[in-house]
């Protein structure tokens, strides 16, 4: 009896791969409000437009910012019992806010979140037209809660990038967010440090600290993978609901992720 029951527990918790899905990179942040999204949602077009087949998976339940950075208007589609991801600038996205009223908010207790969480990765035909997904990109929640956990006992996660602001308490929080995934054993690629500075008139205007990330990734001895800039042009293309890297193609931030993805 107990070995089946020590079987059946192995069953629960073993690491399945994600049918049609080759890697998995997750995008993380305990500290909300740095641009994790917006990151997450240009890192998935950047490799988009070096040829990779990507996918977008948007892990947070309770402020789904997806939709809104990625312009998905409508519902996903249902056929044989799943899910069909919607193509947004060629990238297959899923998002629990294109399943729910955009105004309602999301009242559910931790199992529930996770069980959401399973059905938006598994319950969705990810190589509907024939082409499996080279690399999927999840923007993950802000903290290190019930989602973490759930994703990294029951989904092959190749890799993490970090976030952060250059400021104190945003370099705080990802300090629990490496200590996190260590004690996770997913292996971190390295930390973005996001709205570094202001550029006017050619001088660099520190408005949120000075390198913090920076420093931290080198006390840790973690990758810096580069900084982004505060851009307006980047605060614009959010309003307007196009992805930076679409717009502005060619740009310094555009080159900077390009060559940061082709190490995923």
């Amino acid at each position: 009896m107990q070995k089946t029951e020590k079987n059946l527990a192995d069953f629960i918790n073993q690491v399945a791969d994600v049918s049609g899905v080759k890697k998995i990179i997750a995008v993380a942040s305990a500290k909300g409000g740095v641009g994790k999204s917006t990151i997450a949602c240009n890192l998935a077009i950047a490799l988009s437009q070096i040829g990779v087949k990507t996918a977008l998976l948007d892990a947070d339940i309770y402020g789904p910012s997806i939709p809104s950075l990625m312009n998905l208007q409508d519902k996903p589609e249902v056929k044989n019992d799943f899910l069909l991801p919607i193509i947004s600038n060629n990238i297959k996205c899923i998002s629990i806010g294109n399943m729910i009223d955009a105004n309602s908010a999301g009242v559910w207790r931790g199992p529930m979140v996770t069980k959401i969480l399973h059905q938006l990765i598994r319950s969705v035909n990810w190589q509907f037209d024939g082409n499996k997904v080279d690399v999927m990109i999840i923007d993950m929640p802000p903290g290190t809660g019930d989602v973490y956990l759930s994703l990294a006992e029951k989904f092959p996660l190749n890799g993490v990038v970090l976030v952060s602001t250059p400021q104190t308490l945003s370099v705080i929080d990802t300090v629990k967010s490496v200590d996190c995934f260590k004690k996770l054993k997913i292996p971190i690629l390295g930390i973005i440090q996001n709205m570094a500075f202001l550029e006017i008139a050619g001088q660099k205007n520190f408005l949120f600290g000075e390198d913090g990330a920076k420093k931290l990734a080198k006390d840790y001895d973690l990758n810096f993978l580069g900084e982004v800039a505060i851009i307006p042009e980047i605060s614009q293309c959010n309003e307007e609901k196009i992805p930076y890297l679409i717009k502005y193609p060619n740009s310094e931030t555009a080159k900077l992720l390009q060559g940061l993805v082709k190490d995923f």
